[in-house]
């Protein structure tokens, strides 16, 4: 049991509890069942079998690793595909992260905000 507390003013309360993979959150005295980022064990373990199997096959890019896990794998709904080709999207970019080759989540942002992008702020910029 996964217990997340919050402090406010001297009082502890209990925000949210996960039991058996499922959230139960406080809301208005009662608590709610609310749907967490948990994919269960198989989807997993396929996912990192293909990765580990065709290692330079697989992309960050979901469209094109939802064919080929349809290609290299029998899924038996278009659900289950899906959700083995989002979570190969997840560990290609952990992976490219480990090796260097992709920045940090935080860092991506940052370079994003930083870099300026000229626009022409007058009308006779605009026409040169």
């Amino acid at each position: 049991m996964i217990v997340v507390a919050r402090i406010e003013n001297v009082k502890f309360h209990i925000v949210s509890v996960i039991i058996k993979n499922l959230k139960f959150e406080w809301e208005d005295r009662s608590w709610v069942i609310a749907m967490g980022k948990i994919r269960p064990a198989y989807i997993k373990r396929l996912a990192r079998e293909l990765v580990q199997k065709y290692p330079d096959v697989f992309t960050t890019d979901f469209e094109t690793n939802k064919r080929l896990v349809e290609k290299y794998a029998n899924v038996p709904s278009k659900k289950v595909r899906n959700r083995v080709a989002g979570y190969i999207v997840r560990l290609v970019k952990q992976r490219l992260r480990m090796e260097g080759l992709l920045p940090q989540s935080g860092q991506a942002q940052a370079e994003k905000g930083g870099q300026a992008t000229e626009t022409p702020s007058s009308p006779s910029q605009q026409q040169k």
